[in-house]
C-alpha cells in the first residue's frame, strides 16, 4: 500500500474535515498493526530456530506481549 496514494484518497473524498482526520488515524493505525504482525512473524521464526544466538528470553517478551496486544484481544470481539 502506498501511504502517499491512500492520503490522498482521504483528502479527496473528505477534504480536511473530522472525518478525514479519522479516516487518516485508522490508515496509520492500520499501518502500525501490520508492521507489529510482521515483527511478530519474523520473531515467531527466531524462535523456531535451534541454534538462534539472540536472547530468547527478551524475544520471548516481545512476543507475548505481542500475542496479549493483538491475538487475545481479537479473539474476544
Amino acid at each position: 500500500m502506498n501511504i502517499q496514494d491512500e492520503l490522498q484518497k482521504i483528502h479527496n473524498q473528505y477534504g480536511t474535515s473530522e472525518k478525514a482526520n479519522y479516516e487518516i488515524q485508522k490508515l496509520f493505525d492500520k499501518q502500525i498493526r501490520n508492521c507489529d504482525f510482521m515483527a511478530c512473524h519474523f520473531t515467531k521464526q527466531l524462535l523456531a530456530m535451534p541454534n538462534n544466538k539472540l536472547e530468547s528470553k527478551t524475544v520471548r517478551e516481545h512476543y507475548d506481549e505481542f500475542k496479549k496486544r493483538y491475538l487475545e484481544d481479537n479473539s474476544s470481539n
